[in-house]
């Protein structure tokens, strides 16, 4: 098949795909047979949904909060440079990242827990934890996690916005010392 942008007469332009083949008599060409198809309202559609699928990827990686989402196993399939600039890895590092290679030990029981909760009811959690960036230092955050389903309703993994917290965790902690004084 091959497509082609024609002219109307009106001027306006109509996409269209065409199949054609050569059709022999006594071993030389004696026929072009052919059948083409307007895919003009298709072409528009694939806009649209090229731009709808470009507005919602800008605002993902353009956000502050990370996003990500992960399998059922906990290894992430998707990031967003907030996700990276938390954790310190590139996009590619990141995918198939396991959920234990990033949380600090203190809570990955509490996570495991809260993910199976969230598996079980289907309902989203909030959470604070512990995350250990890629260079070893360890930060805070507010996570936001829920189920993800296929068109099915099958559960295929999670999806999570988190809030690096470090520096109202500081703050909290100045005020609690100071109170104490």
């Amino acid at each position: 098949p091959a497509e082609f942008r024609l002219r109307r007469k009106d001027g306006s332009y109509v996409d269209i795909e065409t199949m054609s083949s050569i059709i022999y008599r006594e071993g030389k060409p004696y026929a072009i047979i052919g059948i083409s198809r307007d895919l003009t309202e298709r072409k528009k559609m694939e806009e649209k949904l090229h731009k709808s699928e470009e507005r919602y990827r800008t605002i993902l990686e353009d956000i502050d909060e990370c996003y990500f989402e992960t399998d059922l196993k906990g290894n992430i399939t998707f990031g967003n440079n907030a996700q990276c600039r938390d954790l310190g890895y590139t996009l590619d590092e990141l995918k198939g990242l396991y959920f234990k290679q990033y949380t600090d030990e203190s809570i990955i029981q509490k996570t495991r827990d809260i993910f199976a909760n969230v598996y079980k009811t289907g309902q989203p959690a909030r959470y604070e934890g512990a995350y250990i960036n890629k260079s070893g230092m360890k930060y805070h955050s507010e996570v936001f996690v829920s189920l993800m389903r296929d068109s099915r309703g099958t559960p295929i993994g999670f999806r999570g916005l988190s809030r690096n917290i470090s520096d109202r965790k500081k703050m909290e902690d100045a005020l609690r010392k100071s109170e104490e004084r």
